[in-house]
């Protein structure tokens, strides 16, 4: 759970001090946007790589490999002058980040047997990773105010050295099962109860993220004026969220059913799209909330789900599921923005609803297949 945590907060620390990483890099605000985009863009492709190589060796070597990686790129960065330089080596630590990621998440999957116990584990990983997010962007801008980003940084690194201390204590678990070849990886994407979940995944990260970027520029356009400081309370529905995704196998059953708690949570993304139609700042801060809670419930759902289908290959599976995820993300940090700056936000909201209705009806279909 630490690792997890302190890896999200690397990942996204940048993004709320760019400014001050455009002041000490001398660079413009798109080019401080790209130092943030360099760490999802690896995020989208290589957690299937490393799905397939945590089928083909030891998970515990792979995640101490990869963690003192990260930690010496990140000690780097503090002395890196040259925005160029910078965003390399930003890009060559990113490629370990989804290393991590599945390292993690695949020795966690092999710690119990029952799904039962499976899907609490996973529901705690995707909590962790949830206030990872929260506590890298809040503990970089608090240490960049204190003191500067290259401090934010270095406490971040030294966070992590304690992880990568504690991990050698963590169990060996070899692959479970015959060695696979990369090929075997289509099975999976021809298997619609992993496809189902995968385009589930993808739909709900686009509109996350999508809206995470457009938000800013909703409030600051909106009836009254407000400052950078309140704009950083959109975040808040982090917490509800994280809480939420916790007790997501309780939400399970509530609902009596995987794809009837996954179809809640598109309901209430839908819902937190409509009410971004109201400016009102405090509005867009419940509509958040609404974003966060829907998105993590399909999150930590469909992340379990996807773990309880049966197969031996995990690492792959959710390696699968990383890339579909963070694909998502990407695109979705993109097109949204795009069509913002061409059109308005409502021909967003269009696009948003559309992805998230098809998402919702296609796990009303098949509400017996995920039960």
């Amino acid at each position: 759970m630490y690792l997890a945590i302190t890896t999200i907060a690397l990942i996204y620390a940048p993004q709320p001090i760019q400014g001050a990483l455009m002041t000490s890099l001398h660079i413009s605000s798109y080019q401080a946007s790209i130092i943030v985009g360099t760490t999802l863009l690896p995020m989208a492709f290589a957690p299937i790589i490393y799905g397939y190589i945590l089928e083909n060796a030891n998970a515990k070597t792979v995640l101490i490999f990869s963690l003192s990686i990260v930690i010496i790129i990140q000690i780097v960065q503090i002395f890196l002058t040259n925005y160029y330089v910078f965003v390399v080596f930003r890009f060559i630590q990113a490629l370990f980040f989804p290393a991590i990621q599945t390292s993690l998440l695949a020795m966690l999957t092999r710690l119990e047997a029952s799904e039962k116990d499976m899907g609490k584990n996973v529901g705690i990983y995707v909590t962790s990773t949830i206030a990872g997010g929260l506590i890298g962007r809040i503990l970089s801008s608090v240490f960049t105010d204190i003191w500067n980003w290259e401090i934010a940084f270095l406490i971040l690194g030294v966070l992590l050295i304690i992880g990568l201390i504690l991990s050698f204590k963590l169990p060996s678990f070899k692959s479970q099962g015959p060695k696979i070849k990369p090929k075997e990886v289509l099975p999976f994407l021809a298997d619609m109860r992993y496809m189902w979940i995968l385009i589930g995944t993808f739909g709900m990260f686009f509109v996350f993220q999508g809206t995470l970027t457009l938000i800013p520029f909703v409030a600051e356009h909106g009836p009254s004026k407000v400052t950078q400081a309140q704009i950083s309370l959109l975040y808040l529905g982090y917490v509800v969220g994280m809480i939420v995704s916790f007790y997501s196998s309780n939400i399970v059953r509530l609902f009596r059913g995987r794809a009837k708690a996954v179809m809640f949570g598109f309901v209430i993304m839908i819902i937190s799209v409509a009410m971004m139609f109201n400016s009102n700042f405090y509005n867009l801060i419940a509509a958040m909330v609404l974003v966060c809670i829907g998105g993590f419930i399909i999150h930590s759902v469909l992340s379990s789900t996807i773990n309880t289908l049966g197969s031996n290959k995990r690492a792959v599976v959710n390696g699968l599921y990383l890339t579909f995820y963070y694909t998502g993300g990407f695109i979705g940090s993109i097109i949204p923005t795009f069509i913002y700056e061409s059109y308005s936000f409502g021909a967003v909201s269009i696009l948003f609803f559309i992805l998230l209705a098809l998402n919702l009806i296609s796990f009303a279909f098949r509400i017996k297949m995920y039960r």
